[in-house]
C-alpha cells in the first residue's frame, strides 16, 4: 500500500505529465475531487471528462 505522500507524488507526476489514465488510477470509482474554484466532482466517470477537457 502507498503511503499518502508518495500517492500524492504520484499524482503531481499524473498531472504535470498530462497522464489522465495515471491519474485516474489513484481515484476509488465513488471519489470526489475537490478543486479550490470548482464544485465538487463526483465519481470517477466525471473526474476522468474533467482532467480530459
Amino acid at each position: 500500500m502507498l503511503r499518502p505522500k508518495e500517492i500524492v507524488c504520484k499524482w503531481v507526476d499524473a498531472f504535470n505529465n498530462h497522464d489522465v489514465e495515471a491519474i485516474m488510477s489513484l481515484y476509488h470509482d465513488n471519489a470526489t475531487n475537490h478543486q479550490v474554484t470548482n464544485d465538487p466532482v463526483i465519481g470517477i466517470d466525471a473526474i476522468r471528462e474533467m482532467f480530459t477537457a
